[in-house]
């Protein structure tokens, strides 16, 4: 899938962040940062019937950081509250429902054994 800059693979599955990350490894991919969060939010959305999505960032006990190593910030479009957890066990999604890119919060902090999309 292709929204601006961003290209992407959606896979079907719903599972845990490390095995949605396992499996994007086996196929030569890797969890991301959109490089325009909302944009891919409203796009998965408007196409698909799914509502959270992991993407490239865990907690290391007290950040939320992204692969880069980039430190996640309250700048970043966070839903919430769920800018607050960032241990080891809480992993980043994106959030495509209910019109909630449209106010430009959709990323969350998760325990990384929930299942989602990816």
């Amino acid at each position: 899938h292709r929204v601006g800059r961003d290209r992407f693979v959606r896979f079907d599955q719903e599972m845990n962040w490390i095995n949605a990350r396992v499996l994007c490894q086996s196929n030569g991919l890797d969890l991301y940062r959109p490089n325009n969060i909302t944009a891919v939010s409203q796009y998965l959305e408007d196409n698909f019937s799914d509502r959270w999505y992991w993407v490239g960032g865990r907690g290391n006990g007290t950040h939320q950081l992204w692969f880069s190593g980039e430190v996640v910030t309250r700048a970043d479009p966070w839903y919430s509250n769920h800018y607050t957890k960032v241990g080891t066990d809480f992993c980043l999604q994106i959030i495509a429902y209910s019109g909630n890119y449209a106010e430009g919060t959709v990323l969350a902090s998760v325990p990384c054994t929930r299942s989602k999309n990816i």
